[in-house]
């Protein structure tokens, strides 16, 4: 009898420990904090801005703002770039909600990355924590049950930790990233073409086991079309690819699934009714125009 008391203790504790692990998860599965543009709201917050640019690294440190007020004649402090390091148009709605007269006259143009769409690309940084808060519960356990554990890890830790701060009301005092240059980053470290090989394509995690089951792109329609309705203008554009990267993919399936890609990102803003052009097959740029 004792024995039959000690099992049924153990599985009732056991079962108590599940339940309430789940039931933590659950509750932190929707509690993000979207603040990835937190050290470049000062941009939308300070300013007047009448064009912006956003989205990835490749826009920030690519869309310069004194060439573009010089180039459309337009006065500086009033282009800014608000694009960070794996940053999607998830993060830009967040503002917009919070400063919505900044946007209502303002164009708004965002670089998507092909990462965006491949739902296999589960690294942090590549499916974003903004696209995970758009998960249900049970979608983002069965997504990450089988590769990139990590990933969820790390997100749900990062939930823990700003829900903690905000119980505790700590507010932490942002930074203004690259204020000389209204949000431009530019980097000198130029891209080491000679070195670059089939191997270095391969272990790309936009590529990584290539899949698209619309759970990405439709996570990124939705943002999309809400920007859309609350900017005067919305230009998408994916960014040129290195002549060098080009060349190494033709005639191998990775150059395939780039076609398929920008297709889908074609057909998406096609279906939104937004302006979309694709700079990826651009032959007017060198392998000297890039950087790492």
């Amino acid at each position: 009898m004792k024995a039959k008391e000690y099992v049924r203790q153990l599985f009732l504790i056991m079962f108590v420990f599940i339940v309430t692990i789940f039931s933590t998860i659950y509750f932190f599965h929707d509690k993000f904090d979207n603040n990835a543009l937190k050290n470049k709201e000062y941009l939308i917050r300070d300013f007047e801005p009448t064009l912006i640019f956003a989205g990835d690294s490749r826009a920030e440190r690519q869309l310069e703002p004194i060439i573009a007020s010089i180039l459309l004649n337009i006065d500086i402090n009033k282009v800014v770039n608000i694009a960070v390091s794996s940053g999607d148009a998830l993060m830009i709605e967040d503002l917009i909600n919070k400063y919505p007269e900044k946007f209502k006259d303002s164009t708004l143009i965002i670089s998507i990355s092909q990462n965006q769409l491949n739902d296999n690309s589960k690294q942090a940084g590549y499916f974003s924590f903004n696209m995970i808060s758009k998960l249900s519960f049970i979608e983002q356990l069965t997504i990450f049950s089988t590769s990139n554990t990590e990933t969820l890890f790390k997100y749900y830790r990062s939930n823990i930790f700003w829900y903690s701060k905000k119980l505790l009301n700590i507010n932490k005092t942002s930074n203004k990233d690259f204020v000389d240059t209204n949000g431009f980053n530019g980097i000198d470290k130029k891209f080491d073409y000679n070195n670059y090989t089939i191997r270095d394509v391969k272990i790309n995690p936009w590529y990584e086991n290539y899949k698209n089951e619309e759970i990405k792109i439709n996570i990124l329609k939705k943002s999309l079309k809400n920007i859309k309705n609350n900017v005067k203008k919305l230009y998408v554009y994916t960014a040129p690819i290195s002549p060098k990267h080009l060349d190494i993919i033709k005639n191998t399936n990775y150059f395939d699934i780039e076609i398929q890609m920008q297709s889908s990102f074609e057909n998406l803003c096609n279906e939104i009714n937004i302006n979309y052009k694709s700079y990826a097959f651009d032959e007017r740029f060198k392998n000297e125009d890039f950087y790492d």
